[in-house]
């Protein structure tokens, strides 16, 4: 498995995880915001990533 394909996955899963979680709770973030939570989400499961190969 392609490990930038695996990144894409990952980022497209906390981005679903994101809008739904703001369905159900109703807060209207920012789409810059969204942005940014993903990236530090993204950023934080590399680091995972990193520290367990």
């Amino acid at each position: 498995m392609n490990i930038i394909q695996l990144f894409c996955d990952i980022a497209n899963f906390i981005k679903a995880k994101d809008f739904s979680l703001r369905d159900k709770v109703k807060i209207n973030y920012s789409r810059k915001n969204d942005i940014k939570v993903i990236a530090y989400k993204f950023l934080g499961i590399l680091k995972i990533i990193t520290l367990n190969l």
